[in-house]
């Protein structure tokens, strides 16, 4: 499944993002920003797809995701 993909990759992700674009963002408490898919997985978005992953801090990724 996508999620289990992501759920794989994700720290991965987050080291090969900082290698390209700078430290992946955290929040005010340290934790890391989620990755939002913009192309969502429940409806076939790549998982691993650097153009369909952007970091958002939790409360505005819950609200994405609720739209």
């Amino acid at each position: 499944m996508a999620r289990d993909r992501w759920d794989n990759i994700r720290d991965g992700f987050r080291g090969r993002w900082a290698e390209r674009f700078g430290a992946w963002p955290t929040e005010a408490n340290g934790k890391p920003y989620q990755g939002h898919h913009i192309r969502d997985l429940s409806h076939g978005g790549n998982p691993t797809d650097w153009d369909n992953i952007i970091p958002f801090p939790k409360d505005i990724h819950q609200t994405l995701n609720g739209l």
